[in-house]
């Protein structure tokens, strides 16, 4: 038997040790030790984990009883064993069908029909919650799929670790923050034509206040980046930032929903919000529910933050019961048999 799990998507972090699949691998591998378990990825080095580069990479893959993948299966690849879909998070953005993606229709040759053609060879998709089920069935094609709300492993991480007081204590120390005031994580996500205004302004009087981590997508563009925050090195990832934070910023990335399934703080500052909705799209429902932390004035952003005025929101959309890492790997268990 035989678990490959590949995580790639049409940016940069393709086959990155990082998120829903780093998470769930590195719990299925202590739990399941009898079990043959890959990782493909350069990031990390041992025998649970193979080079893309490397021949055995696709022949592994395409030969494995299941595979697990993260967004888009990479067009090489063409796995004959039970693949489960892992994705990336909630959507705020439309997706796929629902979306004109502008960019990606436009520079990716047969764009739709190539992606359509890879989405109908799965067999599961892992969603976060039951209410977000209904956007991931209008987005993809979803008719043979069998679509799971059994929550994100990252986020079955973030329950587990919240109250880690270890972990604080080597997160605080490796980037240096004061723990004399307050952390405020920012993770924008990316967009085609990003602009200075697209970016939160970050001031000398928000920085008396808090320590402002900025986590951009690994396509942002450097330029953008604001001053005086802290850039964390690529070793600390997203999940250990929330769970030092004290309030979580951004857009229209689905951070948001990471964050209030562990009941911190969150906002979303979307200054050029009508351009962004003509360009790609937002599912309003989703965003009506986030309504009381949506900001698009920086000024009224500022002076919550500064006054901890933004509200502790419950949302629909979030999973607080998330038994992901214990589901799955029955699921996979099960299709070993």
């Amino acid at each position: 038997p035989l678990y490959s799990s590949a995580a790639s998507d049409v940016y940069k972090r393709q086959h990155q040790y990082i998120g829903n699949s780093k998470y769930l691998f590195t719990y299925f591998v202590k739990h399941n030790p009898m079990t043959a378990c890959y990782f493909v990825t350069d990031d990390r080095r041992g025998p649970h984990f193979i080079s893309p580069k490397s021949e055995k990479a696709d022949e592994l893959i395409n030969s494995a009883r299941v595979v697990l993948v993260e967004n888009d299966i990479p067009e090489t690849l063409q796995p004959n064993g039970t693949l489960i879909q892992l994705h990336q998070g909630t959507p705020i953005m439309q997706l796929f069908l629902d979306s004109k993606e502008p960019h990606q229709n436009l520079n990716i040759y047969n764009y739709r029909a190539r992606k359509y053609n890879k989405w109908t060879q799965q067999d599961y998709l892992i969603v976060d919650s039951e209410e977000s089920k209904t956007y991931f069935e209008s987005a993809f094609p979803s008719q043979k799929i069998d679509i799971l709300p059994v929550g994100y492993p990252r986020n079955n991480y973030l329950l587990n670790r919240i109250n880690d007081v270890g972990l604080h204590k080597r997160i605080f120390s490796e980037i240096n923050i004061d723990p004399t005031k307050r952390v405020l994580l920012y993770a924008p996500t990316w967009k085609t034509n990003s602009s200075d205004d697209d970016i939160f302004p970050i001031n000398e009087q928000l920085l008396k206040h808090y320590n402002v981590i900025y986590k951009g997508h690994v396509e942002s563009k450097n330029d953008l980046v604001p001053e005086g925050v802290i850039n964390p090195p690529n070793n600390i990832e997203t999940q250990d930032l929330i769970i030092i934070s004290d309030v979580v910023l951004t857009d229209y990335s689905s951070i948001i929903f990471d964050a209030l399934t562990v009941d911190k703080k969150g906002c979303l500052y979307t200054p050029n919000h009508s351009q962004y909705v003509e360009e790609r799209g937002v599912y309003q429902d989703v965003m009506d529910t986030l309504k009381p932390i949506w900001y698009t004035d920086a000024e009224l952003l500022i002076n919550d933050l500064i006054t901890d005025s933004i509200p502790q929101l419950n949302n629909k959309y979030t999973n607080k019961n998330n038994q992901s890492f214990e589901y799955i790997s029955k699921l996979i268990s099960n299709q070993l048999k």
